[in-house]
Formats: structure tokens, sequence, C-alpha cells
């Protein structure tokens, strides 16, 4: 008969994602990443970790053949509708999957970093 440490463990196991051991990386990157694919929006996460995060449009300057000049400023995030509202939350959501599975020593490393 299980222990209720042990049931808990076992039902924690399909919901939270594996935790990074020093040494496993390889099959702690196959791991979460099916993990991450089983999630609603697991396409848009995946999306993600292997191309980065949504890149905000900068400031673009169009003109046209009759010498009008169209200034289009950078995107801000209460700009974005549809697709991109929903990329940019998928990102956030990928983000903190995989950052709540780093042990402590791992996150300091890389925590000051924008990209890692």
């Amino acid at each position: 008969m299980a222990t209720m440490v042990e049931n808990v463990i076992a039902a924690g196991s399909e919901t939270n994602p594996p935790m990074l051991e020093k040494g496993m990386y390889d099959s702690w990157k196959t791991r979460i990443m099916l993990h991450i694919r089983g999630k609603e929006n697991g396409e848009m996460l995946r999306d993600l970790v292997e191309h980065g995060p949504y890149k905000f449009k900068s400031e673009i300057i169009v003109k046209d053949t009759d010498g009008v000049t169209d200034i289009y400023h950078e995107e801000r995030l209460e700009d974005l509708k549809g697709d991109d509202k929903l990329r940019y939350d998928s990102d956030i959501k990928a983000i903190n999957i995989l950052l709540l599975r780093l042990p402590v020593d791992i996150y300091t490393l890389i925590n000051h970093y924008q990209t890692t």
C-alpha cells in the first residue's frame, strides 16, 4: 500500500514538468519538451524554446510613390491582439515552466540574462 507522500509524488509526476538534474540535460530536454507539447497551445510553447520569444516590431518608415511618409512606431504589449497576444502569453507560460524546474544554483547563474 502506497503512503500519502508516494501518492502525491505519483500524482505530481503527470502535472509537474521534470526537474533538471546536473549531468542529465539531454534526457531532461526530451522530457521537458514532451511536457510542454502536452500543454494547451503546446506548439506555441515549443516554438519559444526553439526560436526564442516574441519580438515586438520596431519603428518602420515607409515612403510611398507620392512621397508620403508613414511611420509605424514600436509595438507595445497593450497593442497586441489575436495571434500575437496569444503567442506573447504562451511565451510567458513556457518561460515559467522552464524556470520553475531549474535547481536554485543553476537559476542563479542565468537569472540576469535576457536569453539563455
